[in-house]
């Protein structure tokens, strides 16, 4: 096991022990008869993040103008950072119930749809175009009405349509 994979086991193992940071060691190469082995140092660990509140505070107080105008603007960002995640995370709740609702929508035109008596199909024909057909042919037609079934018949037949 390598002194990378322990530092990793006691890492996970006691995360709260605070640890001093390996040495740095350059990557070599050493040759022991036909094998090489190599050694690459660990990175340092990081030192822990200090709370940001508690690092705002102390910005509060310090003496250092530009220290405090810092963690004003880091207050500033942070309330506009809350503000549209909390906007996304409704805007996310909002598609999510919209979704839901037309899928519930869908689901009841469906059933509605089946439920609703079937219509009765629309003409196959413009009134107005077999009335002035039936007069140029010499048919009796009504101006207003019904158009007799004769009448639409022949209308039909005329270019050899049959319905």
């Amino acid at each position: 096991m390598t002194i990378a994979a322990l530092r990793a086991l006691l890492e996970e193992e006691q995360p709260d022990v605070r640890r001093h940071p390996a040495p740095w060691i350059p990557h070599t190469a050493h040759r022991h008869k036909e094998t090489t082995v190599s050694v690459t140092a660990v990175p340092p660990r990081p030192e822990p993040a200090i709370p940001v509140g508690q690092l705002l505070a102390w910005a509060d107080t310090h003496q250092d103008k530009k220290i405090r105008d810092h963690s004003e603007r880091a207050r500033v960002s942070l309330a506009a950072l809350r503000e549209r995640h909390q906007a996304d995370e409704e805007l996310a709740e909002l598609e999510l119930q919209e979704s839901e609702l037309q899928k519930r929508l869908n689901a009841v035109r469906d059933r509605k749809s089946e439920l609703l008596p079937a219509k009765k199909p629309g003409r196959d024909y413009d009134p107005k175009e077999v009335r002035a057909w039936a007069h140029e042919q010499g048919l009796t037609v009504p101006d207003r009405g019904q158009i007799p079934k004769a009448v639409l018949a022949a209308w039909r037949e005329r270019d050899g349509q049959q319905s």
